[in-house]
């Protein structure tokens, strides 16, 4: 199959987490056979990380303007129109992007099937809320709309895209993935006490978020 990975930037540490889950997920389509592309723009370029990402294809746009977080990529639109049928299935990855609005634009017109994964961003929450809001009315409640199926990490999230109007049919909860082979060499057990000079019996708090 050919799969078509989609976001509005594409390096670290700016991307964040986002980003590991693209590349990683990509990683482990392509190695169940299936060819992997990535579109995405060359705001905040890092080219060491590009580099490192061994057998995924990253097409880069170039980001012309970075407007109030929205990096406006008009290469995309010829690329979308001319090459978007390459592709079997199309993964959008964040619900609010310049990206988003090309890519649903030549989706829908041709018939090719896509993915949302909000990523966390599926209500106007936090900074920006009446201009995701204007998005919104604009662009977002289609985009959502549309989607042939929708990924929520968590109940929480399901919650989320319901408020936004998506049919709970098209909603699945996939928790994002890990690479077991990073474990592969796991320290030894009490290195870290030793390393930091703590007793058997001091309490450890670990944060994990």
């Amino acid at each position: 199959m050919r799969i078509l990975q989609v976001f509005s930037f594409f390096s670290l540490p700016h991307g964040g987490g986002t980003v590991e889950v693209i590349y990683k997920l990509s990683k482990a389509l392509m190695q169940s056979g299936h060819e992997v592309t990535v579109y995405t723009s060359d705001f905040e370029l890092d080219q060491e990380y590009i580099d490192s990402l061994r057998g995924v294809k990253v097409q880069l746009f170039h980001s012309w303007l970075d407007l109030l977080g929205l990096h406006l990529t008009p290469s995309l639109i010829m690329e979308a129109k001319t090459k978007l049928t390459d592709f079997d299935i199309i993964h959008l990855h964040g619900n609010r992007s310049v990206q988003t609005i090309i890519i649903h634009h030549y989706a829908k017109k041709y018939g090719i099937p896509y993915i949302l994964q909000a990523h966390g961003s599926v209500l106007p929450m936090f900074q920006k809320q009446r201009l995701k809001k204007f998005f919104d009315r604009l662009f977002g409640y289609a985009i959502l709309r549309d989607a042939s199926k929708l990924i929520a990490l968590t109940e929480t999230e399901v919650k989320h895209y319901k408020k936004m109007g998506v049919d709970d049919k098209k909603i699945e909860i996939v928790p994002n993935g890990i690479d077991l082979s990073e474990y592969d060499n796991l320290p030894e057990r009490g290195e870290f006490r030793r390393k930091y000079g703590m007793g058997d019996n001091e309490k450890i708090i670990l944060y994990l978020g």
